[in-house]
């Protein structure tokens, strides 16, 4: 299962979240000419929990969510609206959402202000 549309429609469920990014929580990338503050989610791991005697039937995912904005504040501002809307959040699926750390900086290209945000994600299979 796609861990990320979920995690979406968790953002956009909650009225600050959605307020700040009016919808601009993309997959991967952000879209060219996206307006800012805006975030892309990436999976960046997953660890099966196998049993014994079979297969995993629970998945932890590394999620990392890169949140950008034209000003450090408006990159901390709607980082902190995604990590409210989806910490220790569970949906049909996801069993839970757990902050694991928060990176903040400055990135060359956009050439805006960033603030990074990894979180582990339980799945049920």
């Amino acid at each position: 299962m796609n861990i990320i549309q979920p995690i979406r429609e968790l953002i956009a469920a909650n009225a600050t979240a959605n307020n700040l990014l009016s919808g601009r929580v993309y997959a991967e990338i952000i879209a060219q000419g996206s307006a800012y503050p805006c975030a892309a989610l990436n999976v960046t791991g997953t660890e099966p929990k196998n049993t014994k005697t079979n297969a995993s039937d629970m998945d932890v995912h590394r999620l990392q969510i890169d949140v950008y904005g034209s000003t450090f504040a408006s990159a901390c501002e709607a980082s902190e609206a995604i990590r409210a809307a989806i910490d220790y959040q569970q949906t049909a699926n996801i069993t839970g959402i757990f902050l694991l750390r928060i990176i903040t900086g400055y990135s060359d290209v956009p050439e805006k202000f960033r603030q990074m945000s990894e979180y582990s994600v339980v799945l049920k299979r």
